[in-house]
């Protein structure tokens, strides 16, 4: 009947981060994000809220490999039909090696 339960999603963020002391070459960090996410069909954009944690272990003066914990909350949408749906909840976890200039 060409129905589509698909959508696209677009999320825009501003974060805060704040970075602990080195302890043996490791420096862990916190941050929280606000934004807004923009889901196909929504009626409105919705407010998303997020939390950070993780670190990064220096393997020497330029390299390092860091974890990071992401759990956002995003308010549930309401379609162009006025479905409200149940708030959102995302975890994400991201490894990453990086190289400092």
């Amino acid at each position: 009947i060409g129905l589509s339960f698909d959508n696209d999603v677009e999320v825009y963020s501003l974060n805060a981060y704040y970075d602990f002391n080195d302890v043996n070459g490791f420096r862990p960090f916190l941050g929280v994000g606000l934004g807004q996410v923009d889901i196909q069909y929504a009626k409105d954009k919705e407010l998303a809220k997020t939390l950070y944690a993780g670190g990064r272990y220096s393997i020497n003066e330029q390299t390092y490999v860091g974890l990071k914990g992401t759990y956002s909350m995003i308010d549930g949408p309401e379609d162009q039909l006025g479905f409200k749906y149940d708030d959102i909840t995302m975890y994400g976890v991201t490894l990453s090696v990086g190289y400092q200039f």
